[in-house]
């Protein structure tokens, strides 16, 4: 049931015109992984990117199913996460 409600939040963020954070988690760096809703140039996914304090910015393409979220960093590399530790950002209505 919760990665049918994560899903659907995705889903439902992926739709709007202005890109932003829609869900991150924390890697294994002390970093965070974001997912954004803005399409990525090849029109495959949108684009996710790792912030980190030891490292540049990563970029990626990501999309997901039923069962995780596949993250193709930099073109090259793709890895799968499974939906636990997600946090869905909330939408501020005032902006």
């Amino acid at each position: 049931m919760k990665r049918k409600l994560i899903a659907l939040a995705i889903m439902a963020f992926s739709i709007t015109a202005d890109a932003e954070a829609i869900m991150w988690t924390n890697n294994t760096d002390g970093g965070k992984i974001v997912l954004t809703n803005e399409r990525c140039s090849n029109k495959t996914g949108s684009i996710a990117y790792i912030l980190s304090q030891t490292s540049d910015t990563i970029m990626g393409c990501w999309t997901n199913d039923s069962v995780a979220i596949h993250v193709l960093w930099s073109g090259q590399y793709l890895r799968s996460y499974d939906y636990n530790g997600w946090t869905v950002v909330k939408k501020d209505p005032t902006m």
